[in-house]
């Protein structure tokens, strides 16, 4: 989960929004989640979110 926060404030930071971070590596993210089995899906939708919010803030 914390890869998917780094790489989804990355990616954010570089496209510049966190709508179509959310969208596109957001939606990979969770794919390769629920293919590996992961239990708590919800934990890794909100590192998603986090992450991609995070990205854009930027001071």
């Amino acid at each position: 989960m914390l890869s998917a926060f780094i790489l989804t404030a990355l990616v954010s930071t570089l496209i510049g929004t966190p709508f179509d971070t959310a969208g596109t590596i957001g939606l990979a993210l969770m794919i390769m989640a629920r293919s590996n089995g992961m239990t708590h899906l919800n934990l890794v939708a909100g590192a998603i979110i986090a992450g991609a919010y995070m990205g854009d803030r930027r001071t």
